[in-house]
């Protein structure tokens, strides 16, 4: 189990190789705070000292989360600062600071857990079993059902007042994007204005229409239904599309209205109150965090620069791949690596050579090889290339980041260069003859040396440098992204670049690594019972049909020595 935008140590982090069954079979990674080794349960007790922030928790069993988040093991994990000083009418909970009426919905955040269903004829969750690929025929690439559900019912509705609510929603669907907005954009229905994202509130709040969230991402919003009359009704629509999302709004196909274009119907039961205590996103000039609450700022979200004093230890170029056949798509890299780092037709490591900044490539111990292994208290600048056709949601374990801006390119010419850098040699799975030099090498690794070299414009990654290939200004995050995130959209045919600091969010800049800026647990506990393994983070795409097939990858964090822990394996967790 899976602690999602959770600052953990990696021993309770919940990995894909940390899987229990319910005989008391262990996955490799498995640990429990009882130390117990053959029963159906784990215990983890998780700290809870990050700022407030929407988490949540799901299964991520190695090769099956597809189907065991789709099956229910997933919720919602609302983490609260009572110390956080919010500004009037809005409480760590809910709305009018928790001055609970005779109905405490209408002062409660309201969970939205949005998932797509399909159903068979006994009303059973149904799961397709074939895939559209004959080559793969059991993988789904992406499931998208014909239902939407809320909060485990399809299509439900809620009765509301003419007043302001506030909600929280977490896209818990397996590959479904949403364009959520209230009819068809239009001004006279109600502004979607939201307050927080995967990590937290915003500083101010941001207008939002139509809202888009991909699988994995938080939302927190206000929705006032003033100026609604009792007995109205209105419903929140989905405008996104019955497809995989290719990252540009309104420029696809609308779901079905009748189906999947609608997730939740208001109804209107009471009319306006005289006054409305909450507080009102919509009021020139709203702030929600102020003074030393504000966002410790990384990035400069206006400009889409890095903020003042930040300056990264490092930036790695990695990229999104789509191995295809003639049948359709075969599986989907991250880095054109798989899970365990490994090529397909060779117990070694593609091309992948000692990074002599850091501790160079190794096992962990469990047989996965290690590409990123971040210093614990490191700055970081990612670029992630995006070569294939959709949108992907990046989520990285432990440490959260801010989106620094996006940028078009030249896909094609980028893509080129991309395989033309491959060496050549192993063995292409379609025509089972080696690669000539020159040509894309799938799941191959990266097709230059990881460590940085003038070919990859000095980054990590070992690909050709993006850089020529790029076109246009660059773009900042939109409004309702500035802020702390755990899961981001890479769009298609795009650069998306994003700052992510090993260490907690809470803490000041430093312009370099620093003694300050480490967590107060060790990242990176040994496995007991197992000399030389350790636990990993993982980082990878949200659409868990991509995780499972095989866009995912472990990570370290390479702890900083001597650093003082006040959570400690055995004892605390």
């Amino acid at each position: 189990m899976h602690l999602h935008g959770g600052e953990v140590p990696a021993a309770i982090d919940g990995g894909p190789d940390f899987w229990f069954t319910s005989d008391g079979q262990h996955g490799p990674a498995f640990y429990s705070k009882d130390g117990n080794t053959d029963k159906n349960w784990a215990i983890y007790r998780y700290p809870n000292v990050q700022e407030a922030a929407p988490l949540w928790f799901h299964d991520h069993t190695l090769g099956a989360t597809c189907l065991n988040v789709y099956a229910g093991l997933a919720g919602g994990y609302l983490l609260t600062d009572p110390k956080l000083t919010l500004p009037a009418g809005l409480s760590a909970t809910g709305l009018r600071n928790g001055a609970l009426g005779p109905n405490p919905v209408d002062d409660t955040t309201i969970p939205l857990v949005v998932q797509d269903r399909m159903f068979d004829t006994n009303g059973q969750l149904y799961f397709p079993n074939t895939g559209i690929n004959p080559e793969h025929p059991y993988w789904i690439p992406e499931f998208l059902g014909d239902t939407i559900a809320v909060n485990g019912k399809v299509w439900p509705y809620l009765e509301v007042k003419a007043q302001r609510y506030r909600f929280l929603l977490i896209n818990g669907s397996n590959a479904r994007s949403y364009e959520l907005t209230f009819g068809n954009l239009t001004a006279s229905n109600p502004a979607i204005w939201q307050i927080g994202t995967d990590q937290g509130y915003l500083d101010k709040p941001a207008s939002v229409n139509p809202l888009v969230i991909m699988p994995g991402e938080r939302a927190e919003f206000i929705v006032d239904f003033a100026g609604l009359a009792s007995g109205d009704t209105l419903i929140l629509k989905n405008l996104g599309p019955d497809e995989p999302f290719n990252g540009t709004i309104g420029n696809q196909t609308p779901s079905d209205p009748a189906t999947t274009g609608k997730v939740l119907q208001f109804k209107v039961v009471i009319g306006a109150a005289a006054t409305d205590s909450s507080f009102n996103p919509a009021a020139t000039g709203a702030t929600i965090r102020k003074g030393v609450d504000t966002i410790v700022r990384l990035v400069d979200p206006t400009t889409g620069t890095l903020a003042k004093n930040v300056k990264p230890d490092l930036t790695r170029e990695l990229t999104l791949n789509e191995i295809a056949s003639s049948g359709g798509p075969l599986e989907i890299l991250i880095n054109n690596t798989r899970w365990t780092g490994r090529q397909p037709d060779a117990n070694n490591p593609g091309n992948m050579t000692t990074d002599p900044d850091q501790s160079g490539f190794t096992a962990d111990g469990i047989g996965n090889v290690l590409s990123e292994m971040p210093k614990e208290g490191a700055t970081e600048v990612w670029e992630i290339v995006n070569t294939t056709m959709d949108a992907h949601p990046i989520h990285t374990h432990l440490a959260q980041f801010q989106l620094l801006n996006r940028q078009s390119g030249n896909a094609t010419g980028y893509v080129a260069a991309y395989g033309a850098a491959f060496p050549g040699g192993g063995t292409d799975p379609e025509t089972g003859l080696p690669y000539p030099a020159g040509v894309y090498m799938a799941a191959y690794g990266s097709s230059l040396s990881y460590a940085p070299s003038s070919a990859s414009g000095g980054k990590y990654g070992g690909n050709p440098d993006v850089t020529p290939y790029l076109q246009g200004s660059i773009i900042p995050p939109n409004p309702n992204e500035a802020g702390w995130k755990d899961t981001v959209m890479a769009p298609p045919g795009m650069v998306t670049r994003f700052v992510v600091r090993w260490a907690p969010t809470d803490m000041t800049v430093r312009p370099s690594l620093s003694a300050a800026l480490h967590y107060a647990f060790l990242p990176n506990d040994a496995i007991p019972g197992n000399p030389g393994a350790h636990f990993d983070y993982v980082w990878h795409c949200h659409i868990v049909d991509h995780e499972d097939n095989d866009m995912m990858r472990p990570d370290a964090v390479v702890p900083m020595p001597l650093a003082p822990r006040t959570y400690n394996m055995g004892t605390d967790y």
